[in-house]
């Protein structure tokens, strides 16, 4: 089963919601957040497995908000036997 991940508004201004649909048997999921321009991850979180949206402030870890650009978002599924599947990336415009 493939991982299908979205997210919507796109650009976003305050914040973005992801929806993501997992396989059967997905125990655990992270998403994590790149910034295009310099391919640093800017953003992590694990997501709940029995939820299908996450809303994201369009703040790093640590709160800074992240700049206006393009973002590269992606989340990995782990299933009950330990293996891991990847979403393809997302690309998300953050414009304010």
């Amino acid at each position: 089963d493939d991982v299908r991940f979205y997210g919507y508004p796109n650009p976003a201004a305050t914040q973005a919601t992801f929806l993501y649909y997992l396989p059967d048997g997905a125990t655990s999921v992270a998403m994590a957040v790149y910034s295009a321009m310099t391919g640093s991850q800017v953003f992590e979180a694990t997501l709940p497995v029995d939820q299908v949206t996450y809303t994201w402030d369009l703040a790093t870890v640590t709160g800074a908000p992240v700049g206006n650009g393009l973002y590269l978002c992606v989340i990995r599924v782990t299933n009950n036997g330990g293996g891991t599947t990847r979403s393809e990336v997302y690309k998300l415009l953050v414009s304010r």
